[in-house]
């Protein structure tokens, strides 16, 4: 699996009624990988997939770029702050609000990263409460 398997098994899942598009402007530096539009809430989603957990207390999201984080930190400030960051490491899904993660970024423990994400599955997600997170009225 990579980055683009990881978009096309969550494709697989989302409802015909929401919309989904995949964005792949390099030109665009920064805007996350995913927009969305579901049940009337409109946000982003950036994806990212390692194959396997690193070392204890040295799991680094490095491929989330200083770029990203920046983008995502002014869309939350100046918009509806519905900025995600989704994390598939092996069999696990981690899904982050963008405010947990947009302003540091460290090396974190498997369990430390589970405990900060807002909504973590084993093996499989499950739609609705992905639904439920992303369409979250603040």
């Amino acid at each position: 699996m990579n980055e683009s398997s990881f978009w096309r098994y969550l494709k697989s899942k989302i409802p015909v009624t929401a919309h989904f598009q995949r964005h792949e402007d390099i030109a665009a530096a920064g805007i996350p990988d995913l927009s969305y539009a579901w049940n009337g809430i409109d946000g982003w989603i950036e994806l990212k997939y390692y194959k396997k957990w690193k070392k204890q207390d040295h799991n680094h999201i490095d491929s989330w770029t200083k770029v990203q984080r920046h983008w995502m930190r002014k869309r939350q400030e100046a918009g509806s702050g519905k900025c995600f960051l989704f994390i598939k490491i092996e069999k696990e899904y981690l899904l982050f609000t963008g405010r947990a993660l947009a302003y540091t970024l460290e090396r974190f423990s498997r369990e430390r990263l589970i405990a900060l994400s807002c909504e973590y599955w084993k093996d499989s997600v499950t739609i609705w409460e992905l639904e439920k997170i992303l369409c979250c009225v603040e």
